[in-house]
């Protein structure tokens, strides 16, 4: 995105990448790809806006957490980036669970033990990769390493990370009793900076391919979702943002750390001063993808004309309940092996029903986190949408509708790509308190809920959440199974 100091989009740009999925609970992305996919949306972005070089004078960055690859002394990447998906290291994480105390870890921390984690990624890489292990001079996230091409400098926000597992978010230090239980000394890691630190100027290469000068300004960002709180203008107490992309989340801005003695929440860092708290879901847009994907092959149907089919069907999707585990699970109950449930399915349901179901699903998943946040952070005043769920009014609907609470939702719905402008304008002293975003966002719709589907949502997640209790002891035997028929089907192929 490119925008001018009051916050007003001038033009934007989007490169896609691909994940890959190459065994069972491996996710990954290609850090050479994605690193492509940066340039070449700076690129479009800058030449959308007709703004010349010249007048581009800072460059902001939004990254995604929990991904984590190895790099030699060149810099050159040893291993894919597993990334927030990825659960291979289950088993690490119940090691970490059995032989040491996980809970002041996730005191420390702020993050739960569990695969997701680049702390459970690490010791799964030094267990399985033993040489690539020994031979990593770095271990970085995507956006350390996207950071590292145009700079030259290995720098991690403190943001970042304190989505690792590896950081205390008291002392905003590497937590060292975490490194030395995986194995991993400090140098091996990047610096960890405010997100407020700038850095001057790029790679001359890149910085012509991207179309901007390169004596820019640097400022070193934070992670996307945290980000998106300021974008959306979510910066006062009891201000939620629901985010649904392809995965989804829940967060609010704190000024001291807030944890869950049953460690249903997350907590990571905005700025040196500022915390966020917080719920994520595996499944949420992914699971929409999937379906479109694997039961409109071939079709040209957009979205909007798959909107258009589940708005067809009712509220409650005539009995249908979908549990969207289909990538393992995260806040509140932190199940990798957790797998999706079709549950009420006769032969009055088609494809119109399953899609307004996924739907419902993944609001019943945000809702499960949306009353945890609510115990643990306190009230919630006003709930504000981001990402690309709202593009979609339907979905927007049943959120309030389930949720039985009005969504407010801003006119720039990239809502990360602004506040890392918001952060960057707070950075350079152009705005003195993060709280002043609040008044660059424009509101464009809000959803009011409907009381009477309300009503019906409340006891379809009742039984949506027995539905859960009732499967959750089996789902490591089914993933078992899984695991074992893939393997066999690859054999045969």
């Amino acid at each position: 995105m490119v925008a001018d100091l009051e916050g007003k989009c001038l033009g934007e740009g989007s490169s896609p990448y691909s994940i890959l999925a190459p065994y069972a609970r491996w996710v990954e992305q290609d850090p050479e790809a994605v690193f492509a996919g940066v340039v070449e949306a700076v690129q479009r972005a800058v030449l959308t806006s007709r703004v010349s070089p010249e007048e581009i004078w800072a460059l902001s960055f939004s990254g995604a957490f929990h991904s984590l690859l190895a790099v030699d002394r060149k810099g050159v990447p040893l291993t894919k980036a597993l990334i927030w998906g990825d659960t291979r290291s289950k088993d690490c994480s119940l090691h970490i669970r059995k032989e040491h105390n996980a809970h002041q870890i996730y005191q420390r921390t702020g993050c739960p033990v569990h695969p997701m984690y680049p702390a459970s990624k690490l010791l799964w890489m030094r267990q399985n990769l033993p040489e690539i292990y020994r031979k990593a001079h770095k271990f970085l996230s995507l956006k350390e390493y996207v950071l590292y091409k145009l700079t030259n400098k290995y720098l991690v926000d403190r943001s970042i990370a304190s989505g690792t597992g590896l950081f205390n978010i008291r002392d905003l230090d590497w937590d060292y009793e975490t490194l030395k239980i995986v194995g991993i000394t400090a140098d091996r890691l990047s610096e960890h900076v405010a997100t407020t630190t700038v850095v001057e100027g790029l790679e001359p290469r890149y910085a012509g391919a991207m179309g901007i000068p390169s004596n820019v300004l640097v400022v070193i960002g934070a992670g996307d979702g945290l980000l998106s709180n300021l974008g959306a203008g979510s910066v006062e107490p009891g201000q939620l943002t629901c985010t649904i992309g392809s995965s989804g989340a829940l967060r609010v801005l704190s000024q001291e750390p807030k944890l869950d003695e049953k460690e249903r929440t997350w907590c990571y860092l905005l700025t040196d001063e500022t915390w966020v708290v917080g719920g994520a879901i595996n499944n949420a847009g992914l699971v929409y993808q999937w379906f479109r994907e694997r039961f409109y092959p071939g079709e040209e149907e957009g979205y909007e004309a798959l909107d258009e089919q589940a708005a067809q069907v009712g509220a409650g999707s005539e009995g249908l309940i979908f549990l969207p585990y289909l990538a393992g699970e995260r806040s509140p109950n932190w199940n990798p092996d957790a797998r999706g449930v079709l549950f009420g399915l006769s032969l009055c349901h088609d494809r119109r029903h399953f899609l307004r179901a996924i739907m419902e699903g993944v609001a019943y998943r945000m809702y499960e986190v949306f009353l945890a946040l609510k115990e643990v952070a306190g009230g919630v005043k006003e709930v504000r949408g981001s990402g690309g769920f709202l593009r979609s009014p339907l979905w927007v609907q049943i959120i309030a509708d389930v949720w039985g609470r009005e969504v407010v939702v801003p006119q720039i719905i990239e809502t990360s790509s602004l506040g890392a402008v918001f952060l960057a304008m707070y950075a350079l002293g152009h705005i003195g308190d993060l709280r002043e975003a609040r008044g660059y966002v424009a509101i464009r719709v809000c959803y009011t809920p409907d009381m009477k589907n309300h009503e019906l949502y409340l006891r379809l997640f009742d039984i949506y959440q027995g539905v859960y209790q009732g499967v959750a002891g089996r789902f490591s035997e089914i993933c078992e199974i899984q695991a074992t028929s893939a393997q066999r089907s690859s054999e045969l192929s």
